[in-house]
C-alpha cells in the first residue's frame, strides 16, 4: 500500500512537471538568412501573361535577405515574435516575355528594412508528437519536427533605384510619375505590410533548432518599384527637377516616344496619359529563409533555505 501511494503521488507532482517544462524555454532568439523575390508591376516570369501570382516569380531576379528577432511562447503551441529584415528586391522587363512589359523597358532595385510582429501557431509539435486541430495527420509525427503558420503586422522601408551609365539614382525624389510636376503627390517610402507564411523547425538539441521558414508580404503601396499609373508630360517632368530635368525624364520613360509614347495628342489638343503600371493591384515581396533559434533557459528556482 506505501508504495501504490508513493508511485500516486510521484505520477501527480512529476507529470505535470514535464508538462510545464516549456515554460523554462519561452524566449528564444532568431537569426534567419535566405532570398527576397518581388511580385509587381516590373519584369516577371518567362511566360507569357501572369500577374502577381506564385507563376510571376522571376527567380532570375531574387535578391538576399538576412533578419533577426526574438520568440515569446504564449502557450506550448503558441509563439509571438518581433524581427527586424533587411533585403533586397529587383525587377527588370528585359527578363520578362510578356511583350508589353518587355517593350516597358523599366527596371529597378530596392532596399527592404523591415520591422514586424508575428503571432505563430504550431499546428505540429516534436513535443507532442502530433498536430493540433488537423484531421488525418497521424502520420505526420514520425517527422518530429514543429511546424507554424504565422501572421502578423509590420512596417517597412524602401528606395526604389534605376541605373544609368553604370550608377543607380533614388527614384522616388524624381517624381518619374509627374509627382514633382503637378500630377499628385510623392509616395511614402515607409509602408504597411501584412507577413503571411508557414515555417518549419527540426530541433538539433535542448537549446538549438534549424528551420525553414517562407512568407508573402501583403503591403500598402503599389510603388515598391516605382510604377503604379501613367506616364505624364516629359517636358513638364524635365523643367520641374532643374538639373536633374535629363535624368527624371529619361527614367520616366526610358523608350523613345516613337516606340513608347508617354502621351497621346488629340487633333483638339486634347491628350491622354498612357498607362505605365496597374494601381489596382498593390506590390508584394517575399523572404525564405534558412533560420536558427536557440533557447533561452530560465534558471529553476530552488526551495527556501531556512
Amino acid at each position: 500500500m506505501y508504495r501504490a501511494i508513493v508511485f500516486f503521488l510521484s505520477i501527480l507532482f512529476i507529470t505535470p512537471a514535464f508538462s510545464q517544462a516549456w515554460k523554462r524555454q519561452r524566449v528564444e532568439i532568431v537569426g534567419g538568412l535566405g532570398i527576397s523575390s518581388f511580385l509587381g508591376d516590373l519584369g516577371g516570369s518567362a511566360k507569357e501573361g501572369g500577374s502577381y501570382g506564385p507563376q510571376d516569380l522571376d527567380f532570375a531576379k531574387s535578391g538576399f535577405a538576412i533578419g533577426g528577432g526574438m520568440r515569446y511562447f504564449l502557450r506550448n503551441n503558441m509563439a509571438v515574435k518581433g524581427g527586424l529584415t533587411f533585403g533586397m528586391v529587383y525587377g527588370d522587363d528585359a527578363q520578362s516575355q510578356n511583350p508589353t512589359r518587355n517593350d516597358r523597358g523599366l527596371k529597378f532595385r530596392s532596399v527592404i528594412v523591415e520591422l514586424s510582429g508575428q503571432y505563430e501557431f504550431y499546428f505540429l509539435t516534436e513535443r507532442s508528437k502530433g498536430m493540433y486541430r488537423l484531421r488525418g495527420s497521424k502520420g505526420l509525427k514520425n517527422l518530429k519536427m514543429d511546424a507554424y503558420f504565422f501572421a502578423g503586422l509590420g512596417l517597412f522601408y524602401f528606395n526604389p533605384q534605376n541605373e544609368k551609365d553604370g550608377e543607380w539614382h533614388n527614384l522616388q525624389p524624381l517624381g518619374t510619375e509627374g509627382q514633382t510636376a503637378g500630377n499628385g503627390s510623392k509616395y511614402s517610402r515607409i509602408q504597411g505590410a501584412v507577413p503571411l507564411g508557414i515555417g518549419f523547425r527540426k530541433k538539433i538539441n535542448k537549446e538549438i533548432s534549424i528551420g525553414l521558414e517562407f512568407g508573402i508580404r501583403m503591403t500598402t503601396t503599389d510603388y515598391i518599384d516605382d510604377v503604379s499609373g501613367t506616364y505624364y508630360h516629359r517636358d513638364a517632368i524635365k523643367a520641374a527637377n532643374g538639373s536633374n530635368g535629363d535624368l527624371a525624364s529619361y527614367f520616366s520613360n526610358p523608350q523613345s516616344d516613337e516606340v513608347w509614347p508617354s502621351v497621346t495628342y488629340g487633333q483638339d489638343g486634347s491628350f491622354t496619359l498612357q498607362q505605365r503600371g496597374d494601381p489596382s493591384q498593390n506590390d508584394t515581396y517575399t523572404f525564405s529563409m534558412i533560420t536558427i533559434s536557440y533557447k533561452m533557459s530560465a534558471r529553476k528556482r530552488s526551495m527556501p533555505k531556512f
